[in-house]
């Protein structure tokens, strides 16, 4: 009887190798599946991280285009300078956009979000002509939102960071600087000085930062005076006879280590800019 066992064992011996081997070999295969499953979605996240800091890199250079397209007053402001910072921001718009729908990173989401207010701050601040005095026949060039809706479009980019992405210091203080420019085109005194002590008081600050903070609230009070008007004996802007001109608009200019800086007769506010471009991963 022990003898008939033994061999109905050994006689199972190769059944139970079979066996083995086929789990061990499901085994490796779901293990390989696995490995090549993870190294997909790592290699598709780095592309998209990759096609997104791409789609940065785009955007940067026309929001300056837009930020620093002053009009010269020597020339008209005509539709060519209309259209050519409509078509800019538009641009700007889209490639941000991409942005946003195609990575999860936070950097380049809170970089995204700044850049958008920069550009629709900027939109907000284009020169818009008076109505004619006479009867003319050239339309009077404008761009396709009004300036409280430019205004609305940047405080809600900024406010994004602000509430999605206080884990970014560098953007998030850009934002507060950003909010505070709105504020102070809005008249909005108090606000814009909530949002300049945000930046006074962030650990985060550099000092250039803080002090350009502290200077943007000492001048808060002179700013909410109402302005004196006189009566001007200049030609209208706009006549019968005489090409249009443009009006004075804030000079925009920008380096990389001084805050932004508008000259203008009414001084309108802005923000030290701290956007870097998108580097790629290595």
């Amino acid at each position: 009887m022990k003898q008939a066992a033994k061999a109905a064992k050994i006689m199972q011996l190769p059944d139970l190798r079979r066996k083995w081997l086929s789990r061990a070999a499901m085994v490796i295969a779901a293990i390989v599946v696995l490995v090549v499953l993870i190294r997909t979605r790592m290699t598709a996240a780095e592309n998209a991280y990759r096609e997104a800091s791409d789609h940065l890199s785009q955007a940067i250079p026309l929001v300056e285009d837009v930020r620093s397209a002053a009009p010269n007053p020597n020339e008209p402001l005509d539709a060519k300078y209309i259209g050519f910072v409509q078509t800019s921001s538009e641009k700007a718009n889209s490639e941000l956009d991409k942005v946003s729908a195609g990575t999860n990173d936070a950097k380049l989401l809170a970089q995204a979000s700044v850049l958008r207010g920069d550009v629709n701050f900027a939109m907000a601040n284009v020169p818009v002509l008076p109505a004619p005095t006479t009867a003319t026949t050239q339309p009077i060039p404008s761009l396709k939102l009004s300036r409280e809706e430019y205004l609305g479009q940047a405080s809600s980019a900024y406010q994004e960071v602000v509430d999605k992405f206080s884990d970014q210091p560098l953007n998030l203080i850009s934002a507060q600087f950003g909010l505070g420019a709105v504020a102070e085109n809005r008249s909005d005194w108090q606000g814009a000085v909530n949002h300049y002590q945000a930046v006074l008081t962030s650990e985060n600050s550099s000092p250039t930062q803080k002090q350009y903070a502290q200077q943007r609230i000492s001048v808060l009070p002179s700013l909410s005076q109402p302005a004196l008007l006189l009566k001007s004996a200049n030609a209208p802007l706009v006549s019968a006879t005489q090409p249009t001109t443009r009006i004075s608009q804030p000079i925009i200019s920008r380096t990389a280590t001084q805050p932004l800086k508008l000259q203008s007769t009414t001084q309108p506010a802005t923000r030290p800019t701290t956007t870097q471009s998108a580097t790629r991963p290595k």
